[in-house]
C-alpha cells in the first residue's frame, strides 16, 4: 500500500504552518492509518488483533529536538 500526502504549492501558507503540517500533523495521520492497518491484518490471528500504543508526536519531537 501505497499513500501520498501532498500540500498545494498555490496556497498561501506560513512556514510555521506548513513545517507544522509537514512534520507533525501529518506523521499523525500515517501513524493513525499504521495502527489501524495493523489491527486489522492481525484482527483474526490466532494471538487477536494488535494495536500499536499510542504516542504522544509532540512530546517525541519535542525530546528528539532535545539530541
Amino acid at each position: 500500500m501505497l499513500k501520498r500526502l501532498s500540500i498545494p504549492s498555490n496556497r498561501d501558507i506560513s512556514e510555521d504552518v506548513l513545517n507544522n503540517l509537514k512534520f507533525f500533523s501529518s506523521v499523525n495521520i500515517v501513524i493513525g492509518y499504521l495502527r489501524s492497518t495493523i489491527n486489522s491484518f492481525t484482527a483474526s490471528a490466532p494471538f487477536g488483533p494488535y494495536l500499536l500504543p499510542p504516542v504522544d508526536m509532540q512530546d517525541l519531537f519535542k525530546k528528539k529536538g532535545e539530541i
